[in-house]
């Protein structure tokens, strides 16, 4: 399992080769701008991998399951975030407490990759 903050990007991480989730950390409801962007790139051969968005958003404690992606093979890869600055993140889903939830400070969202099986 690899943490790290939104706002600490490009990082680069070792995986190993198989189906990974991507967690937002920080709270229950997430809204990503049009144009936000995550980019997962192998060091050695540069080939991008594709990260796909999750059509159900899976729960859990203060963090949203969002995307997955799968890891072509055990090497060294770059993560990038893209166009984060207007992502809202509240701590509660429910529509109207919502309303009165600030929103999660940048500094305080990140990402979560974990590695399913």
């Amino acid at each position: 399992m690899t943490n790290f903050k939104l706002v600490d990007t490009p990082i680069f991480v070792d995986l190993r080769e198989g189906h990974y989730n991507v967690w937002i950390t920080g709270g229950l409801s997430v809204s990503l701008p049009d144009d936000f962007q995550m980019n997962v790139t192998n060091k050695a051969s540069g080939i991008k991998v594709p990260v796909y968005t999750n059509r159900l958003k899976v729960r859990d404690f203060n963090e949203v399951n969002y995307f997955h992606l799968d890891i072509p093979s055990n090497d060294r890869y770059e993560i990038s975030i893209e166009n984060y600055q207007g992502i809202v993140v509240k701590k509660t889903m429910l529509f109207i407490t919502k309303l009165f939830f600030p929103k999660v400070a940048i500094q305080d969202i990140g990402l979560k990759l974990q590695k399913k099986g």
